[in-house]
């Protein structure tokens, strides 16, 4: 995993480093004013850092290792080079290099993202420059960056992180369309502020649009779509698609996985253990051991936004990383005094999460010896069945048995 961290840490210096050079080669190759190569640099800083953002935050890109990373990587400098020639040289349309090779290689979404990112460095060194063109790229980068903010508003606290975020770089980017000219900028001073001022005010709707209208509806939206799904044995509803965003999801430099490691070590090795356990548990029975995996690897991540309404909070979350709706299902199922479970791998994510809980809260009390495995184990099934909870999740008499006894031999 550390060696992992470290190829990222390559990566991202790279990814950084190689537009950069490409303004640098653009002013060696020719005679500018030193105030415009910073304003370029800046520039281009701000575009390539939204664009690696992009790359970490859109859950609709393949999140698989590229298979041939060093051909991505010099294509994507040779294009950058290209770019710092175009002034000077007949390049014609090959700085677009890396576009066909990230395709071939990775997917076309990041192609997608590669193509933007060129072809705005590309207006930003070879078009006429002048102010209106300027602002033209400024909001262009703008509109980009509220885009993206706006899928990391998850909680009221993030509203001021992103009014923050949209307030510094509103002042930076108004910065670098005056070039950096102090005199301009007090002589226009008016102008200069309404500049920043008209989008914080732009970032202030799009705070309001998510509090008054998302925060509104989402969770009534949510419980009306998972209530309206078909009520089908899960592991029939699991694609081959859904099998590999599973696995990628479970990984752990993967972001939500991430955020739960960061918000406390205790939930985390809660959930590991549940999520192992629940694995196992399916693998046990023929049910579909990654769909528990990940459902109790996430079962409780909620917590990490909302520790009181967790469940509705995790939901959300769930959607807003576009997990599959059978682990939706299995996240909100858990909870014994929420949904029923209607499906195999909900139930033993539920069951899971009872036994261990009930297990460790006897061993805090100090009473914990005083209950055997056989007798824990046997009374929670009785109590689930008692109450419907294992009414609707598929299992046969032999199924519920065979449980019991998984549990009784590796829960503890």
């Amino acid at each position: 995993m550390e060696s992992r961290k470290n190829r990222t840490a390559i990566y991202q210096i790279a990814a950084y480093a190689t537009p950069i050079c490409s303004v640098l080669i653009w002013y060696g190759m020719g005679e500018k004013e030193e105030r415009l190569v910073w304003s370029k640099l800046v520039m281009t800083l701000i575009v390539t850092g939204l664009f690696l953002l992009h790359l970490h935050t859109d859950r609709t890109l393949e999140k698989k290792s590229c298979r041939y990373p060093v051909l991505v990587g010099v294509s994507y400098i040779v294009s950058f080079v290209l770019l710092g020639m175009c002034s000077y040289l007949p390049i014609g349309a090959l700085w677009l290099l890396a576009v066909p090779v990230v395709e071939a290689v990775q997917n076309e979404k990041t192609a997608q993202a590669v193509l933007t990112l060129l072809c705005v460095q590309y207006a930003i060194l070879v078009l006429p420059q002048n102010k209106d063109f300027t602002l033209f790229v400024k909001y262009l980068v703008f509109g980009y960056l509220l885009l993206i903010l706006y899928r990391g508003l998850d909680s009221k606290k993030s509203v001021w992180y992103f009014l923050g975020i949209v307030a510094v770089f509103s002042l930076v980017l108004q910065i670098v369309v005056y070039e950096f000219e102090i005199g301009q900028i007090k002589s226009e001073m008016i102008s200069f502020l309404w500049g920043i001022g008209s989008e914080i005010l732009l970032g202030i709707c799009s705070v309001s649009s998510y509090l008054l209208l998302d925060k509104k509806t989402a969770d009534e939206e949510t419980q009306e779509e998972v209530q309206a799904e078909t009520k089908e044995i899960v592991q029939d509803q699991i694609t081959e698609n859904d099998r590999i965003f599973l696995q990628s999801i479970i990984e752990p430099d993967f972001d939500l996985f991430v955020r739960l490691q960061h918000y406390s070590l205790p939930l985390l090795s809660h959930s590991m253990h549940i999520s192992g356990l629940s694995e196992q548990a399916a693998l046990f029975i023929g049910a579909e051991p990654l769909l528990a995996k990940a459902g109790g690897l996430y079962h409780e991540v909620g917590r990490i936004v909302d520790e009181e309404d967790y469940i509705e909070a995790g939901t959300k979350l769930a959607r807003q990383y576009r997990f599959p709706n059978a682990l939706v299902h299995v996240m909100r199922q858990h909870s014994t005094g929420f949904e029923k479970p209607d499906s195999k791998e909900a139930a033993i994510v539920m069951l899971s999460d009872c036994i261990v809980s009930t297990s460790d809260y006897l061993q805090d009390t100090g009473k914990r010896g005083a209950v055997s495995d056989e007798r824990l184990v046997d009374s929670i099934f009785q109590n689930r069945m008692d109450k419907g909870n294992l009414d609707e999740a598929g299992f046969s008499k032999e199924q519920i048995e065979q449980l019991k006894e998984f549990y009784i031999r590796n829960a503890f």
